[in-house]
């Protein structure tokens, strides 16, 4: 293709390049993958539906429970991290853990058991997942999935859809 320039003469056209950045619409979040996970392949088998951190329901839950035991700490005269009555860190940590079981780990498949038999999705296994020091390495796979945002976008829970 050409086009004539100020002088009369033919030149070539230059194509176009897109302009250097991103479209936002490629950076949209999928708010349902969100909340209700995606299956994430463990590298040594298995497979976890795993939701995103700080989705909303994610954070109600957390809040509600944090104030509810920040209650109750009043109650019994329980002394919180800052010195107010507010969460000491142990139950800090206990409530994080425990809205991360969930509503962060929502499920398995392929998971075995010691006895070799495949092990049932239970909110009380999960915890111990997320607790136990012999399943850091699981754990830390598991918040690391869930922390990072590419793997809730719109695009990629479409191409997790035709997979």
């Amino acid at each position: 293709m050409t086009e004539e320039s100020s002088t009369g003469v033919a030149e070539p056209v230059q194509p176009r390049l897109p302009a250097p950045g991103v479209r936002l619409s490629a950076l949209k979040s999928d708010a349902q993958a969100e909340v209700e996970g995606r299956w994430f392949e463990y590298p040594e088998g298995g497979r976890f539906r795993i939701a995103r951190v700080g989705h909303s329901k994610f954070n109600e839950y957390l809040r509600r429970r944090q104030t509810d035991v920040a209650a109750a700490n009043v109650t019994r005269g329980i002394r919180g991290v800052r010195g107010d009555f507010g969460l000491t860190e142990k139950q800090n940590e206990d409530l994080s853990v425990e809205a991360t079981a969930r509503h962060i780990l929502l499920g398995w498949e392929d998971v075995l058991g010691d006895d070799d038999q495949p092990l049932p999705y239970s909110f009380e296994i999960a915890q111990t997942i997320l607790t136990d020091e012999a399943s850091r390495d699981l754990a830390s796979w598991i918040l690391r999935m869930a922390v990072d945002g590419r793997f809730f976008r719109a695009r990629a829970a479409e191409a997790a859809a035709k997979n």
